[in-house]
């Protein structure tokens, strides 16, 4: 039998054949954890992935690599996702937390309900992650307290983990509480500030007619004054030098003129002004 550097040949070709693809399964999974790590830093910066089409091979090494966007977006980001899901919920094991939520909507108009997560420890700084951006059918009650629901069963965490919600002071918020407090009775609802400050302000508006109607008549009187709008004009012929009048027109009055000043194309503003 022919031996080859001390071993049969049969044996020695098997070898071969592993370290080959033992090499092959390595190149592999380099190559999967570049493209992974470039995903990374790209959604951690807000970069959309779509600029990794650009060809970037002349100035970056391996850039070659990559996939086009549409495929990072559909196995990649998936992929980076879990990874940062697992350290969030290694992250939140074993402690109470609180938690923010606001709905807002995206480009296309669609409602997307937002969660956050924030520790409750003896840390002096406290960990805050986003787990989870949901686009809704619809803004209510329901499908709010259905998200949260999901959201702590996806990150193992249960209800009575949570020790406050803290949202803005829209009903169906209020409503969303309420339905998450039947199932945990010591949560206690947190509603921002500015939220409260606006409905302090709507109260006395309802409540004191008369000192919001006083109020009334005293910023209408600043709103008018001479000075105020003498520096508007300066601040429009400042910001917009190149447009000049293109319509001018007298009232006959003694203590009244009127003139039409384009700003752009699309947006006429009438100045009036006490002589």
């Amino acid at each position: 039998m022919l031996k080859v550097s001390g071993l049969p040949r049969k044996e020695h070709t098997s070898r071969m054949l592993e370290d080959a693809m033992e090499g092959r399964k390595k190149r592999k999974e380099e190559k999967n954890q570049f493209i992974l790590d470039t995903v990374d830093a790209f959604v951690s910066a807000n970069i959309p992935v779509l600029k990794l089409d650009n060809p970037l091979s002349k100035y970056v090494k391996g850039s070659g690599i990559l996939p086009v966007s549409k495929v990072l977006r559909e196995e990649y980001i998936p992929e980076v996702a879990k990874i940062h899901e697992d350290r969030i919920k290694e992250e939140l094991k074993g402690k109470d937390i609180v938690i923010y939520s606001d709905e807002t909507t995206d480009k296309g108009c669609r409602c997307v309900y937002n969660v956050f997560f924030q520790t409750l420890d003896p840390a002096p700084q406290q960990q805050l992650h986003l787990a989870a951006s949901t686009v809704l059918d619809a803004a209510n009650a329901t499908n709010c307290a259905n998200d949260v629901l999901d959201t702590l069963k996806r990150y193992e965490k249960n209800l009575e983990d949570v020790a406050a919600f803290n949202s803005d002071s829209a009903r169906y918020m209020t409503k969303c509480f309420k339905t998450l407090k039947g199932l945990h009775e010591d949560l206690l609802l947190v509603q921002c500030w500015p939220h409260k400050l606006h409905h302090v302000g709507n109260t006395f508006q309802v409540s004191l007619p008369e000192l919001n109607l006083t109020v009334k008549h005293v910023k209408k009187v600043f709103l008018n004054a001479r000075k105020r709008k003498n520096n508007y004009l300066m601040f429009l012929q400042e910001k917009y030098p190149y447009s000049k009048p293109k319509e001018k027109r007298d009232v006959d009055s003694t203590w009244m003129r009127g003139s039409i000043v384009d700003v752009d194309e699309s947006t006429k503003i009438q100045l009036v002004s006490r002589l």
